[in-house]
């Protein structure tokens, strides 16, 4: 009896095993022929099917990332793209190797939907493929993708999006308006020296361009922070380049008055007063007979240099 016992003991535990094993086994395989089945249905387009085909499974308890896929892509044949899309990202979160097949997916879709004219669901497509894999090759609808992101105030996805077709497409038509909204972009994130010079790019490169007369006043406006901070930081030199830049792009009666005024105080702090002074008699000369703030201002900096006998 005690020779045996282990023996009895060895055997219960092999068969166990063995029936985990067919049992895995078994689920293995009706979980592969269930997936096959589903394939199946799908590339035959038969789509409507494949979602039921996919449900089932899913209720079953077959959690299975091939199954995610199938329900999602048939769910955007279908043109049911928000629900698609949560299927599509739960079968990623199931098998990260998925990621390429379904950013291709969504891209091929995208692009097909813009040629034949259904642009808006396009164009999200496309932005959904994106947002799967970052590297993804968006077949010349960078601007486009910027534009989406662009409207939904999106500006740190849409920034790299414009400067990469930017470089990418430097002639084309869009270019102009890609500029112009890149330098919202930057000047929305905090990125004022980039906006700055990106106007200036967008103003050489389209003088006459639709975007001039609002390229200006922006490019005007930044500037002139950008010398406010350099001031109270005390970079007068800063101060005299950046202003001096502004006023050769500015024609606002107001911006070059205020410019002026900043100018003029700068060069009293560099102890300049003859320059100082130039700078506000420079602001009575463009207003003649006006009154504002500005000018008041001005008039009583010229009075004060002049009884401090520095003028």
């Amino acid at each position: 009896m005690e020779t045996t016992l282990p023996t009895y003991r060895a055997m219960a535990a092999s068969c166990a095993v063995l029936l985990v094993a067919t049992i895995t086994l078994g689920g293995c395989s009706k979980q592969k022929r269930t997936v096959s089945e589903i394939r199946g249905t799908y590339e035959k387009a038969e789509y409507g099917e494949t979602v039921g085909l996919c449900r089932y499974a899913i209720r079953r308890g077959m959690d299975n990332a091939d199954v995610y896929f199938y329900y999602g892509a048939s769910l955007m044949h279908m043109g049911r793209d928000y629900e698609g899309f949560k299927q599509l990202s739960d079968a990623v979160s199931r098998d990260s190797l998925l990621v390429s097949k379904v950013s291709t997916m969504l891209a091929d879709m995208g692009e097909k939907d813009v040629r034949a004219g259904k642009r808006s669901r396009g164009v999200l497509r496309l932005q959904r493929a994106l947002e799967f894999d970052g590297n993804i090759d968006l077949r010349g609808y960078k601007f486009a993708v910027a534009d989406q992101y662009f409207e939904s105030t999106t500006y740190d996805e849409a920034a790299p999006l414009y400067r990469a077709g930017i470089a990418e497409f430097p002639d084309t038509s869009a270019c102009q308006a890609a500029l112009f909204n890149l330098s919202h972009c930057q000047a929305e994130l905090g990125e004022n020296i980039n906006a700055i010079e990106t106007l200036q790019e967008l103003l050489t490169r389209y003088p006459r361009g639709r975007f001039k007369s609002e390229s200006k006043f922006r490019l005007a406006n930044l500037q002139y922070e950008a010398a406010e901070k350099q001031y109270v930081l005390g970079n007068y030199e800063d101060v005299l380049t950046i202003v001096e830049e502004l006023l050769e792009v500015s024609d606002s009666r107001g911006m070059r008055q205020k410019s002026r005024f900043l100018l003029g105080e700068t060069c009293e702090a560099m102890n300049d007063f003859d320059a100082a002074y130039v700078q506000y008699r420079a602001i009575i000369a463009e207003d003649r007979g006006a009154s504002g703030r500005i000018v008041e201002r001005a008039r009583g900096k010229i009075k004060a240099l002049q009884e401090a006998g520095l003028n």
